[in-house]
């Protein structure tokens, strides 16, 4: 399992948490809040590598 789909785990687990009364409202919304922040930034670096190697390909397709 990639990273995100182990923070999306994460929120399921948090959330079961929540149901069976472990962890309170803000508990709660305080892990999905820092859960969510991963899985943008996760998100972001993935755009940006994705960015980065459709510059160096449209680069090698000039020098050819």
């Amino acid at each position: 399992m990639n990273k995100t789909g182990l923070l999306k785990s994460k929120k399921k687990k948090t959330l079961n948490l929540l149901a069976d009364d472990v962890i309170s409202k803000e508990d709660d919304d305080e892990f999905i809040n820092d859960i969510n922040k991963q899985i943008d930034d996760l998100s972001l670096m993935k755009q940006q590598a994705e960015s980065s190697l459709q510059t160096t390909d449209d680069e090698l397709a000039i020098q050819e």
